[in-house]
């Protein structure tokens, strides 16, 4: 039975919508200033996140000490997934919600040159990318009978 997430505009832990770079209708960012030379990062255009967008970018940004041989065939059909959102809604295959919530959790390897504090509990992928908005933004990407009141939650060590 497929999964529905409901597309709508994220927003952060602050309440305020999740700022991404702007995509173009071909999925290409829109750039304020383009890179010009290697190192250059340019500026692309921002716009508010929306469910679509969001599990694009967070997707194809999984980083690669955290990436699972099955993950771009994951990527792939999530990608095409996305494509046909009918009525405001997402619907997801079991299967492929059931990776993407796993890779949002997965922890991200250390580096070996930094220096590492057994207390302190690995970053998963989802933290690495959105930083303290993780569990605000993950919530809204799950199917609306598993989402979490989140000011009911108890916090965790993680």
């Amino acid at each position: 039975m497929p999964r529905t997430i409901e597309v709508r505009t994220i927003t952060g832990l602050d309440g305020k919508p999740y700022k991404l770079p702007k995509f173009d209708e071909d999925g290409v960012i829109v750039w304020k200033r383009e890179p010009k030379e290697a190192g250059d990062q340019g500026e692309p255009e921002m716009a508010d996140a929306d469910t679509v967008t969001m599990l694009r970018w967070l997707v194809a940004r999984i980083p690669v000490s955290a990436q699972r041989p099955n993950d771009d065939l994951r990527a792939h059909q999530l990608f095409n997934a996305v494509e046909h959102v009918v009525d405001g809604k997402l619907a997801l295959k079991e299967k492929l919600y059931d990776w993407l919530h796993r890779a949002l959790v997965r922890e991200v390897p250390e580096s070996k040159d930094r220096a590492t504090d057994t207390k302190v509990p690995a970053m998963t992928c989802a933290r690495a990318l959105l930083g303290l908005s993780a569990r605000t933004v993950v919530n809204q990407l799950k199917d609306q009978d598993e989402r979490e009141d989140l000011l009911e939650v108890e916090p965790d060590s993680g």
